[in-house]
């Protein structure tokens, strides 16, 4: 309390004077020396009162600031997390052929900075990967789902189940991320497996929150299956093509031939002859079209060839 040198110095000087009073049996200037030294006791514990008080504001405005250092750190640490996954969405929207998908992963694996990066499909798509690329089966995936009890998986690779990573990599590799990506046609099924493995412990911790992660992974895997699903799509126009130009126009061409061989004929109805030009019309019919829709798809995949004709277009305005 008396830690003030001068606040101690004069109480020393005011306890002298009151003893000094009492010896001297001076009762006014006795009293005028108690209430004085009572006073100046009261204004040191004010003070030492007002020091504790500013120590613990020190104390809180120290906390304070440690505190807001660490939300800047986490604040700009978010914007930086926040700014890979935009870049991240960016490389996965440049995906337009699954034999690219090796350099896109490359590139977010060097964008988060992990030492594994690596999208395994489902084994429907491995003709359009390039070739080794890793693969699973639907049955494979759906029961890792239940041996992760969920469809993610975050903490040390050594607690993986057998099948994620090849043994080496699990021995090399700390902490990992595992994602099994959700088949959008099939809520029970998955259609293939995100992993994100670094060499630290302490890279991925179960109590991490993983929710922006999650949903980069999902479009990176909707990235595969749109791919995916537009080369299918475009065999199948490539098949239904060939199977009409084939199957379809070649022996309509030839079918049509008969009807008018039988017109030539003068040893037919009337009758005949109006069910043959029905038979022609008809076929004709048909073969226009099939050439148009053959046409629009060489206009779909941009190998039609113009070929630019002679137009009455006094005609065309007659007619409309």
């Amino acid at each position: 309390m008396h830690g003030h040198p001068l606040l101690a110095g004069m109480l020393g000087q005011i306890e002298s004077l009151e003893r000094l009073a009492r010896e001297l049996r001076v009762p006014l200037l006795s009293g005028q020396a108690t209430a004085l030294r009572q006073g100046l006791i009261a204004l040191m514990e004010e003070r030492a009162s007002l020091e504790e008080a500013a120590m613990l504001a020190q104390l809180k405005t120290e906390r304070a600031g440690r505190a807001l250092q660490e939300n800047r750190r986490r604040h700009e640490d978010g914007m930086r997390a926040f700014m890979r996954l935009r870049q991240g969405y960016s490389l996965a929207a440049t995906l337009r052929d699954l034999k690219d998908l090796g350099g896109v992963q490359e590139r977010l694996r060097a964008l988060f900075r992990v030492e594994l990066l690596r999208l395994v499909p489902e084994a429907q798509f491995a003709p359009y990967l390039p070739p080794g690329w890793p693969v699973l089966p639907a049955r494979v995936l759906t029961d890792l789902a239940a041996r992760l009890r969920g469809r993610v998986y975050v903490g040390p690779c050594a607690g993986l189940p057998d099948g994620v990573l090849d043994p080496r990599e699990q021995r090399r590799l700390g902490s990992c991320f595992v994602y099994l990506l959700q088949d959008r046609y099939n809520d029970a099924g998955c259609s293939g497996m995100a992993i994100l493995a670094d060499a630290s412990p302490q890279r991925y911790l179960p109590e991490m929150a993983t929710d922006y992660l999650e949903h980069f992974c999902d479009i990176l895997g909707d990235a595969v299956v749109s791919v995916g699903d537009r080369r299918r799509a475009e065999e199948l126009r490539e098949d239904v093509e060939r199977i009409t130009r084939h199957d379809l126009k070649s022996p309509l061409s030839a079918v049509l031939t008969i009807p008018q061989l039988m017109l030539d004929d003068q040893n037919i109805t009337a009758r005949q002859k109006d069910m043959l030009h029905l038979m022609l019309e008809a076929g004709r019919r048909m073969q226009s079209m099939i050439t148009l829709s053959l046409s629009l798809y060489r206009m779909e995949r941009g190998t039609y060839e113009l070929a630019p004709v002679e137009l009455d277009a006094a005609a065309l305005v007659r007619y409309i």
